[in-house]
Parts: structure tokens; C-alpha cells; sequence
């Protein structure tokens, strides 16, 4: 079972710096693709806005299909937490079961001390008794 949680922990890290590696390649090529398409746009002697801009580079082929690696990176990062989150449950679970456990013994063994005592309790009172119905 912890081997399987560190696995399952290890799988969570490594899906989680996928995500921020696909991010950091689509916001590397979204600055080159702005940088170029303002520079055409300069080379051509026309002004246009960063919105414009913006908007001819998220219309390019290798931004989509950037942007859609990091939407299935953040869809297998989701599910590393979920599958993280499951063994996290088992154990708190576990531990709630052994927890109980060890109650329920303790209260077990309480309630055999107290049969005890009222087992030693009851035999010294009829030795009590005994010793004075002697005396008499």
C-alpha cells in the first residue's frame, strides 16, 4: 500500500510539471509568434494593436494545437490529483478502522478488569462474611 501512494505521488508530480512545461511551450510561442507577426507588421509599415496581434496568433494552427496539449495536460494533472485524493481516502479510512479498533479493545479490556474486580470484590465480601459468622 505505500508504495503504491509514493507511485501514485510521483505520477501526481510528474503530471503537474507537464502541465507547467506545455504552458511554459505555448507561452514561449505566443511571445515568438507576437514578436514575428509585429515585426511583418512593422516591415510592411502598418500599426496594429496588441489585441490584433493577439488575435492573428491565437488563430495560428501550431498555437491550437499547443493550447490543446496543454488542455490534455491539465486533464491528466486532474486526474493524478484524483487518483492521489482516492489513496489518501483509503488510508484515512484505514486509520479511522484501526483507530475504532484500538478503542473497542481498550473498552474491551476495561470491561474485563471491571468483571475482575467485582469477581475479587464479591469473593472478599463473602470472606467477610464467613469470618464473622465464625466469630459468632
Amino acid at each position: 500500500m505505500p508504495d503504491l501512494f509514493v507511485q501514485a505521488s510521483r505520477y501526481r508530480v510528474s503530471k503537474m510539471r507537464a502541465t507547467y512545461a506545455a504552458k511554459a511551450t505555448l507561452d514561449e510561442y505566443e511571445a515568438d509568434r507576437g514578436l514575428s507577426v509585429r515585426q511583418r507588421l512593422e516591415d510592411r509599415g502598418e500599426k496594429r494593436t496588441e489585441k490584433d496581434i493577439k488575435s492573428r496568433v491565437i488563430k495560428d494552427k501550431e498555437y491550437k494545437r499547443l493550447r490543446r496539449e496543454v488542455h490534455r495536460a491539465e486533464a491528466r494533472e486532474e486526474f493524478s490529483k484524483l487518483v492521489l485524493e482516492a489513496f489518501r481516502m483509503r488510508r484515512d479510512a484505514i486509520r479511522i478502522i484501526a483507530d475504532h479498533q484500538h478503542w473497542e479493545g481498550g473498552r474491551q479490556a476495561a470491561e474485563v478488569e471491571r468483571i475482575e474486580q467485582r469477581k475479587r470484590l464479591i469473593n472478599e465480601a463473602r470472606e467477610l462474611t464467613n469470618r464473622r459468622e465464625r466469630l459468632r
